[in-house]
């Protein structure tokens, strides 16, 4: 495909994010219920969070769960909240957006939810009723959420005040280090904009079907494409390497370390020392 074409199908893909958000925008119930996690037996999972300590932290469905030398646990906490996105911030605490458990006083979608003790109670920090992120990432104290029902790249430095990107349909996102830079992926491939979402051009020679994207802190950005086969790349998009790939088609994925990467399937959750050359499973003894 020649780069007008490619160009022409990005705006497509902006097109096409109102039609993503009506989509989501008929999934706002929540759950209830006690729904003990076998090895392996998440349901889907839609964020993972990794401690200094190498606990697993899951975010899913069905509430949040816990994997500590191969011992599962969880649902955590009073309630269920299915968990759209799930994130790690600084000092440790987690933040998470989607929707509420029948049996908790919120209703709609969630907002921007934060936890400070493992998972185990969320407080609610602003959008509640509004927005159902279904991605976020947290960059020295920054926040950057996908907004479900827009389409939109939300930015806010405190949590509480938002200003909106233009719409685009996203399966994933990832910020740089630096804050300066966002790429997504995208129906038609990987997109980038320097301006907080407010524009997105594509990048060419990038992986094709990509799925899921991370960023090290190192500056190495991870690309999952849609049969599992992983990419890296060191000098910003502009060349790529073939690393290895997921056992399975992967979920969600976290990059820890310099080489650490972890993933969740519909199989279990898996660690990769080497960028996805082997992986080991930590959701069993």
């Amino acid at each position: 495909m020649n780069r007008n074409a490619r160009f022409a199908s990005l705006s497509l893909v902006v097109a096409a994010a109102a039609a993503l958000a009506g989509c989501a925008a008929s999934s706002t119930d929540g759950h209830h219920g006690q729904r003990h996690a076998d090895a392996g037996d998440f349901g889907h999972v839609h964020g993972l969070v990794v401690s200094e300590s190498e606990k697993v932290l899951v975010g899913t469905h069905h509430g949040v769960y816990s994997i500590e030398d191969g011992s599962v646990r969880g649902p955590l906490g009073e309630y269920q909240h299915d968990m759209m996105s799930f994130v790690g911030g600084p000092g440790g605490e987690i933040f998470g957006s989607g929707h509420p458990d029948h049996d908790s006083p919120w209703a709609g979608h969630m907002g921007l939810i934060r936890s400070r003790d493992g998972g185990e109670t969320w407080e609610n920090l602003s959008l509640l009723g509004q927005v159902d992120f279904h991605d976020l990432e947290i960059v020295d104290g920054r926040f950057y959420g996908y907004d479900s029902q827009t389409g939109k790249i939300l930015v806010s430095d405190d949590g509480v005040a938002w200003s909106a990107g233009q719409p685009l349909a996203l399966f994933d996102f990832a910020v740089s280090p630096d804050g300066a830079t966002i790429v997504g992926a995208t129906p038609v491939g990987l997109a980038r904009s320097v301006d907080d979402g407010a524009s997105f051009s594509l990048l060419m020679g990038s992986p094709d079907e990509p799925m899921l994207v991370q960023w090290r802190p190192n500056g190495t950005l991870i690309v999952f494409t849609s049969d599992g086969s992983i990419f890296v790349s060191d000098d910003e998009a502009l060349t790529w390497e073939e690393t290895g790939k997921a056992p399975a088609a992967p979920q969600a994925a976290v990059a820890a370390g310099e080489s650490e990467l972890y993933i969740a399937t519909a199989e279990g959750v898996y660690v990769s020392v080497d960028n996805g050359s082997s992986w080991v499973r930590v959701d069993e003894q």
